[in-house]
Parts: C-alpha cells; structure tokens; sequence
C-alpha cells in the first residue's frame, strides 16, 4: 500500500465521530479515502452531520508520524 493510500485508511478511521457505519457511507458515496477528503464541507454534510464533515476537514495530530511508522 502506498503512503497517500494508507494515510487516507488512517485518517478517515482516526477522525472522530466517524465510525464504520459512518465511513462505509462516506465511501459509498465518493469512493476511496482521498475522494473523501477532496469534498467540498457542503457535500460531506449530504452524507454525515455538520459536525461529522468538520471532523472530516481536520487532519489528525499525529497522522504522519503514523504513516512513517508502519
């Protein structure tokens, strides 16, 4: 797996208030991980709650650091 790929798997499974259910529908509707996170807030929240698409916006403290490590 390539580090932007596994860095989208990290941060949409480290966002909080995102949990399977939430991220299954996230992918269904844009597709893998940086599809995700190349949305615009507007259409996060025709899918999750406004907080949820916030969340979503934010990257991880800590998530490069993880990436590196595995």
């Amino acid at each position: 797996m390539e580090r932007d790929e596994l860095a989208g798997w990290l941060r949409l499974t480290l966002t909080p208030g995102i949990g399977d259910i939430t991220a299954r529908k996230l992918l269904a509707a844009f597709g893998l991980p940086p599809q995700v996170f190349a949305q615009p807030e507007a259409a996060l929240q025709q899918v999750v709650s406004q907080a949820q698409a916030a969340a979503l916006r934010q990257t991880p403290s800590g998530l490069s650091s993880m990436v590196d490590e595995t």
